[in-house]
């Protein structure tokens, strides 16, 4: 089922993982900054475990031999793990005057319930489950692109 897609799991995988690396660079160059605003950490957080995300669901789609059921329930999973976690920062983060969390909510939780999506068309063998996950792959990236511009360039106004 997925031996055709490899190729773009594999760089899915990899650009997954030098972002995360990234995002650890980043945060650590602007820690005081981004300890200085209390709803930044969990933001950091949240851009985190969506790159996790995107690497685990890659892996997981370059299992040879899988079956596409089996793949939908593991990305079902990774998608259902992705909006609990975010779910309980977004749940706990302090709201600021400098941040809309409902552009937050909305920006971060969309993936996951994307995944989601895809795990359930792979499931149902509706035929449409890569198409699916490949939405929620480039709203995952464009999601950790957004908090990544306001652990890196916002917080510096």
């Amino acid at each position: 089922m997925t031996e055709t897609w490899g190729d773009y799991f594999v760089a899915q995988a990899g650009a997954a993982a030098a972002l995360a690396g990234l995002l650890f660079v980043a945060v650590s160059i602007n820690l005081e900054r981004v300890l200085a605003f209390p709803n930044l950490p969990g933001r950091a957080a949240e851009t985190l475990i969506l790159l996790l995300g995107l690497l685990v669901a890659a892996m997981l789609a370059l299992v040879p031999g899988q079956a596409a059921t089996t793949l939908g329930y593991e990305i079902t999973t990774v998608g259902m793990i992705a909006t609990a976690l975010i779910s309980g920062i977004q749940l706990r983060a302090p709201r600021s005057e400098y941040e809309n969390m409902p552009v937050r909510v909305l920006v971060s939780q969309m993936p996951a319930a994307v995944w989601v999506t895809a795990g359930i068309c792979l499931i149902s063998s509706s035929g449409y489950g890569m198409q699916v996950n490949v939405i929620a792959t480039v709203l995952g990236f464009c999601s950790v692109a957004h908090s990544s511009w306001i652990l890196l360039i916002e917080i510096q106004r």
